[in-house]
């Protein structure tokens, strides 16, 4: 009986440790082969603004392809650009950190980026990550 209680738990162990193996070398989900929901800014941005919760559980983890007007450039702690997409609400913004530092864009042109949907804040507006300019 203990013979089999321990057998149990060796395959148990190591049916767990597989998995645990498979998921942490699984590949990254990149944005470029994620297909992307195309919207604007400003929709974007009403959208979470009208419901938030309907919004986040409609976006989250999705690629979003967003077009809009450059308001401004940043750079963040790790050196990584970040570029603010202008809206119709003048307090919220679609902030999008870019995967390559070295993007060329300008304030002011209309671009279209897209990135995985990750937060909503009623400070900031909308945060995409892992973006990429189309």
């Amino acid at each position: 009986m203990i013979r089999k209680l321990l057998l149990f738990v060796l395959c148990a162990g190591l049916i767990g440790a597989s998995v645990g193996i498979y998921l942490w070398n699984k590949p990254h989900k990149m944005v470029e082969s994620a297909a992307g929901i195309h919207i604007t800014a400003s929709a974007l941005c009403k959208a979470f603004s009208d419901d938030k919760t309907k919004a986040g559980t409609l976006y989250l983890n999705k690629a979003l392809e967003v077009t809009g007007e450059v308001s401004d450039i940043n750079t963040n702690q790790d050196g990584g650009k970040m570029v603010l997409l202008k809206t119709d609400d003048p307090i919220l913004a679609v902030q999008c950190t870019c995967r390559e530092k070295n993007i060329n864009v300008q304030k002011g042109k209309t671009i279209t980026i897209k990135g995985f949907y990750s937060d909503f804040s009623d400070i900031t507006g909308v945060l995409l990550t892992d973006c990429i300019i189309k």
